[in-house]
């Protein structure tokens, strides 16, 4: 973007190409001489340097001094409206007033036609959006209007259309229309008013005809270089927040390029040396010959796509990171490799993340493990007190008991076996949905009781053993008939 003093001298280069009296000097001028004269400093302007909105304001100061023009204006499209881009010699509040071109409701919304399309109002509407029709007075075929007294145009109704009639409101009554074309497109309009009538010729309108295609080319570059320089702003805000550069390596003389956030990963800068050789340097010692040899076979000679994660150390700091590289080659005519374009990304942080969540996990493992040794020595634990200390103190009770007293004896004997029983806490761990009524009916179809058996021994009917043993297949997972039950039990 110009400076603020660059600007100023600029337009100070501007007066003194005028001479000392522009006016009278003009004045002097045929008019073929101005308009010459007029082209070669807007050509001058145009196509030395970057086009920017000072730029189209030295079009129109341009313009005005070398016409004597009151006042001048361009419009360029923004989305659907048309307003001002610069503006020299109107009114702050004739600018502001018809800045907007679209037709809008009582609040405020842009009116549209059937087809979606924003009413634009007035004359500028029909400029801009070509429907003109030649038959009426003040239309080129080209498509702009003029006229050299809007008094007599609003008087008469000379054109037949709604006018807002601002030009004529702020007494300009010499008005040229020009539709800015590029691409047979229209993407905005010239605008020259001035108060005096009679200000414009047929061969004066032509010659800003000609003058506006010259604009509408610059214009159009200048859009594209804007859109060129969010674009490439975006990318490199992109390459920063995802911390990915890119690269273009020439096989053939085995250099690269990079982008500026390439050369932040490595630690570089646009000093150190663009070739194989010193791109290895930047390879962790660890990987380096994996990442030669990767690149001489996998890449240059099988033709392989680059992808691999690998370790660089940083140039700047001696920092280690990671980087994870991805590449395309490009082939000549015979189809040997000429080029590969990619990118590499610093993956250090997943790296470390990824690191840290498996020495987690491997941590985790381990306390789970030791939970599980543990829980299995409780286990043990409590099955060997149980069969070495309170079984034979139970089975000494039963010596001497009547028989209603052995028979309770009994149930407690087999209960207490039961929980001593290798076979109930692998139950218990396997199936954890099990009741304990049913792990004990489990421990006595183990031990081949029937189900008559069972309910004598439970004070239940047979039945009611049945339907439990029904109950305990599903929790098992054994709903095939075929699938014995106390089989499948003595399997555990």
């Amino acid at each position: 973007m110009p400076t603020i003093n660059s600007m100023v001298n600029r337009l100070n280069n501007l007066s003194n190409i005028i001479l000392a009296d522009p006016i009278q000097d003009i004045h002097l001028m045929s008019a073929k001489e101005q308009q010459q004269n007029l082209t070669l400093h807007i050509f001058e302007i145009l196509n030395k340097q970057s086009i920017t909105k000072e730029v189209i304001r030295e079009v129109l100061l341009g313009i005005k001094t070398y016409t004597g023009i009151e006042a001048v204006g361009i419009r360029l499209k923004d989305g659907d409206n048309y307003p001002y881009y610069e503006t020299s010699g109107f009114s702050l509040n004739f600018v502001k007033s018809e800045m907007n071109l679209c037709a809008v409701d009582k609040n405020g919304d842009i009116l549209r036609n059937s087809n979606n399309k924003p009413y634009l109002e007035c004359l500028c509407r029909k400029v801009i959006s070509g429907n003109i029709n030649l038959e009426l007075p003040c239309f080129t075929s080209y498509g702009s209007f003029w006229t050299n007294g809007t008094t007599e145009l609003i008087k008469n109704n000379l054109l037949q259309i709604h006018l807002r009639n601002r030009f004529n409101k702020e007494r300009y009554e010499s008005v040229a229309l020009i539709p800015i074309k590029t691409d047979n497109e229209i993407i905005g309009l010239l605008q020259l008013n001035d108060y005096k009538k009679n200000i414009f010729t047929n061969d004066y309108i032509q010659f800003f005809e000609k003058l506006s295609n010259s604009v509408g080319v610059a214009v159009t570059r200048m859009q594209t270089e804007e859109k060129l320089y969010k674009k490439e702003k975006k990318l490199i805000e992109a390459e920063k927040v995802a911390q990915i550069g890119y690269y273009d390596f020439d096989i053939i003389t085995g250099t690269w390029t990079g982008s500026e956030e390439l050369y932040t990963i490595f630690g570089i800068n646009s000093s150190y040396p663009n070739d194989v050789p010193s791109w290895l340097k930047l390879v962790h010692p660890d990987h380096r010959d994996m990442i030669s040899h990767y690149l001489l076979n996998d890449i240059l000679r099988q033709n392989k796509k680059f992808d691999k994660e690998y370790k660089i150390i940083e140039f700047a700091t001696g920092k280690e990171k990671w980087v994870h590289g991805l590449g395309e080659l490009k082939f000549d005519e015979n189809k040997n490799p000429v080029e590969m374009f990619g990118t590499i990304q610093d993956i250090t942080q997943s790296k470390l993340s990824e690191k840290a969540l498996q020495s987690s996990n491997t941590a985790l493992k381990e306390i789970l493990n030791r939970i599980e040794i543990e829980k299995k020595e409780q286990i043990l634990s409590v099955q060997s007190h149980v069969n070495r200390t309170i079984l034979p103190l139970v089975r000494k009770l039963k010596i001497g008991a009547n028989d209603y007293q052995s028979g309770y004896i009994s149930l407690i004997i087999d209960n207490l076996k039961t929980v001593a029983s290798p076979f109930v806490g692998k139950l218990e761990t396997l199936f954890v949905n099990l009741s304990p009524r049913e792990i004990e009916i489990c421990k006595m179809l183990k031990d081949g009781m029937t189900s008559k058996e069972i309910g004598e021994m439970l004070g239940t009917s047979a039945g009611t053993v049945f339907n439990q043993r029904k109950t305990i297949r599903k929790k098992l997972n054994i709903a095939n008939d075929n699938i014995n039950l106390v089989t499948f039990l003595k399997s555990i």
